[in-house]
């Protein structure tokens, strides 16, 4: 036993820790058991130092500097100082989880939850994935994992608190469990034979780095939506596209990279000008410049081949890290070609597998400005019903629109100390976070807040060390084909 409840509410118990335990054993986070006439679970919230008597006394006893005279105060009037802890019903143990509609009784005993008490973590077993254990409890962290892709995710923290290192644990269950996964690697984080490279199961794409496959997006893939994505589009060149989209569908961009300004000018009536279309010749020669651009192999159809091969797709970017106009047109233009793709499927009654696209430095692509016109925000609200779903990883949540963050019903926290971050996250999220806000703060490198639609009840755990997957076999990995 570690204390006896004091006061109890609907929203709040407190509980008076017992003089003989020590005090800085007991932290935040920790899960607790309240006996009563049920069975409470809660969640410590904070720990407090109070003391009997009037306000004062602490300070009065601060006052004096040898400790016999405070020892002398103690013997002659009784324990003056004491501890107390506030903490959160999550709700009441009986064989199972249930919520609690009641509130547990005065001087009720409260001690530290033990493994059996969570038994009904461990009993969450099949289609689950484990991505740590809970803090102080030799009991696993497990993740439904169909919640976990269809319901979208993620994870966020600070550089250095162990964000990488957490999607790389995930990453190598899914694989394990052959769930196909899309990496967008903008680091080069995930691309090594230390991480995922050395699973048969994991094919590496990229723009000429060392790649099994390398990236060629058809033209005929991209959208008008596209390039206002990569450059700026005023309203009369907008206007110009949308007219020679119309006309010649998927093939515009050849058009006018292809046909002479004044063929383009008569052919349209002179609705368009030639300076209009000069301008939009030299914005699309530049994309078709691109090394990633090109007629000579549809990467498009062998990706999506590959996922329903349930490979893993790692797209990494490289030396073109720092190229937004690279990572903003690769993800956009891949992502909605797999969303329509799925989407079609769908239509023709076909199963295909649960797919997650994991998005780094989500911010360079989901805010409040840019969101609108990339794919993702479609992503987070229908892509459930097609069996994609989203990752979202990043250090900054705060420049992330609160829109999708809204949408991400699991959601894994590492150490943000930016109280921006923090706030964005508890306003924004649909998960009540409000109790985590200041324990974001306090997380340790490699600790984790799992909370949301995959776990019964929200956690403290801690990430294990990602030790890399199973070699790949010496044959590589699998041909495809298809039919561009």
């Amino acid at each position: 036993m570690i204390g006896k409840v004091i006061f109890s509410s609907t929203q709040e118990v407190i509980f008076r820790i017992q003089d003989d335990v020590e005090v800085e054993t007991i932290t935040v986070g920790t899960l607790i058991i309240i006996n009563s006439y049920y069975k409470y679970l809660a969640r410590i919230s904070s720990v407090e130092l109070k003391n009997l008597g009037e306000n004062t006394l602490a300070d009065k006893v601060a006052t004096i500097n040898t400790e016999d005279v405070f020892g002398d105060i103690q013997s002659a009037l009784g324990e003056q100082f004491y501890y107390v802890c506030k903490a959160r019903v999550v709700g009441i143990v009986d064989g199972r989880l249930r919520g609690a509609k009641s509130i547990p009784k005065f001087l009720s005993t409260v001690r530290k939850a033990e493994k059996g008490d969570l038994a009904f973590l461990e009993e969450m077993r099949g289609d689950v994935v484990e991505v740590g254990m809970v803090r102080d409890v030799d009991i696993p962290i497990l993740l439904d994992r169909k919640y976990l892709i269809t319901r979208h995710c993620g994870v966020f923290g600070k550089t250095g608190s162990g964000k990488s290192n957490t999607v790389k644990v995930i990453l190598s269950k899914l694989i394990e469990k052959k769930t196909p996964c899309l990496v967008f690697d903008i680091h080069s984080e995930y691309s090594g034979y230390e991480c995922l490279r050395s699973s048969k199961d994991v094919v590496i794409m990229g723009i000429g780095n060392c790649e099994d496959v390398t990236i060629s997006l058809p033209l005929s893939a991209i959208k008008p939506k596209d390039v206002r994505l990569v450059t700026s589009i005023n309203e009369t060149q907008g206007e110009a596209i949308d007219m020679i989209r119309r006309r010649y569908k998927k093939e515009w961009i050849s058009y006018i990279t292809g046909t002479d300004s004044k063929t383009i000018s008569k052919e349209f009536e002179d609705k368009i000008s030639d300076m209009t279309i000069g301008v939009l010749k030299r914005k699309l020669d530049s994309l078709e410049m691109q090394c990633y651009v090109g007629p000579s192999f549809n990467s498009l159809e062998y990706m999506f081949q590959a996922l329903c091969k349930h490979k893993t797709l790692v797209i990494d970017f490289g030396e073109y890290e720092h190229n937004d106009y690279a990572i903003r047109l690769i993800t956009t233009v891949v992502s909605r070609f797999l969303l329509e793709k799925y989407k079609n499927a769908k239509r023709q009654g076909t199963n295909l597998p649960e797919t997650l696209i994991v998005l780094e430095e989500a911010h360079k692509l989901l805010s409040k400005d840019l969101t609108r016109l990339t794919i993702f925000e479609e992503i987070v609200r229908e892509g459930r019903k097609f069996n994609i779903g989203l990752l979202v990883v990043d250090q900054t949540p705060r420049k992330i629109h609160e829109e999708v963050i809204s949408q991400l019903n699991t959601v894994i926290i590492m150490l943000l100390t930016n109280i921006k971050d923090r706030e964005h996250l508890v306003l924004s999220s649909e998960n009540d976070l409000s109790d985590f806000k200041d324990e974001m703060a306090r997380l340790d490198m490699g600790e984790m807040i799992v909370t949301g639609i995959s776990v019964p009840v929200p956690l403290f755990g801690k990430v294990p060390e990602f030790v890399g997957l199973n070699q790949k076999a010496p044959d590589g990995f699998d041909a495809f084909s298809f039919n561009e």
